[in-house]
Parts: structure tokens; sequence; C-alpha cells
């Protein structure tokens, strides 16, 4: 979200420290109320809970941020597939011990351009959108922050203000019940 209106680098990596910060803070926050261990592993359980439900919500209003930019700021321009590299990305995960737990690809379709305004000169889907030779309408952030995309696809994500707004409403509502039957809880037990 910040990549579309910061300086670059720096930006991305303050919203990556943010992001972070907010899940581990929001995650390890439950410690500070552990009074006993019967309560611990319910206690983990909401304080994961709360924080999935907070990075979604993040992911959620980054989406929308880069695609209102395409809306507002976006140059539409046609281009003509050149070509399109398929890459796979493969991560393979292990476990504590370094035994392989799985192993996970990802595929990339790098669409090369060569567009009428000059710019941009690739798109990248995670499916072939075009074969080479096929005209495609782009839209292209001029300030390079944002990926280009098929100009179908921008505005076609939707609002999600109504999905972030219950997702913080759950977020909220689980802390503080979380907290509310804690309390109670703690003080019948002592």
């Amino acid at each position: 979200m910040l990549n579309a209106h910061g300086p670059g680098w720096p930006s991305v990596a303050l919203g990556w420290a943010l992001l972070l910060a907010g899940f581990f803070g929001g995650f390890f926050s439950f410690l500070l109320y552990v009074r006993s261990e019967r309560w611990f592993i319910a206690q983990f359980l909401v304080m994961g809970l709360s924080s999935l439900l907070l990075c979604g919500v993040a992911a959620a209003v980054s989406g929308s941020v880069e695609d209102e930019v395409l809306q507002t700021r976006g140059r539409h321009t046609m281009c003509t597939v050149v070509e399109v590299d398929e890459q796979r990305h493969t991560t393979t995960h292990y476990d504590s011990v370094g035994n392989v737990t799985h192993t996970s690809t990802r595929t990339d379709y790098v669409h090369r351009l060569n567009c009428a305004a000059g710019r941009p000169d690739k798109f990248i889907m995670g499916v072939r959108w075009a074969s080479p030779g096929s005209r495609v309408d782009v839209t292209y952030d001029p300030r390079g922050r944002i990926g280009a995309v098929p100009t179908s696809l921008v505005g076609g994500q939707g609002e999600p203000w109504p999905l972030v707004w219950a997702g913080l409403g759950v977020v909220i509502t689980v802390r503080l019940g979380y907290v509310a039957v804690f309390f109670v809880a703690e003080r019948r037990s002592t």
C-alpha cells in the first residue's frame, strides 16, 4: 500500500515492518493476561485468530489502494504481446530438524509487451492472459510504483470496505469478549 504513494523501497520496508509489528503485537499481547496455564491454549487460539483476521484486513486494504491508484492515475495503452515467459517458483519447506515437509510451486506468466506509449514493457499474471501476437489494453502507473495489469481487471475487485469493517468488528468483538470472559472466569476461580 505504501509502495503506491511512497518513495520506493523504504516505503515497502516500512509497510512490512508495520504489518509484522501489528501481527506480533496483537498475537503476543495475550501474554499480558496470562495468569494461569489452564487458559493458555484458549488465549493462544483467540490471539492467533485475531492476528490472522487483522492480516486479512490489511491485505484487503492494500489491494484496494493499488486498484484505486490504477483507477485514478493509471494510463491506458494498447500493447502487443511479444512473448509469454512461464516462470516456476518452487519453495521447499523444512521442519525444525531439517527434514523436507512439503514443496510448493507457483507459476507466473510474464507477458512481454510492445506498447504504443513505449511502456510498460511487461505485466505478470498467475495465468496466461494472452498469447504472442495478441493485442491487449493495459493500464499502468506512470510513476512505476504499481505493476501494469490488463485494463479489464482494473476496478474489478469491488470495494472491500464492508469486508474491512466487518473484519475489524469481528476482531474487536473477539478481543473484548475474550478479555471479559477471561477476567470473569479468573475472578470466579480465585
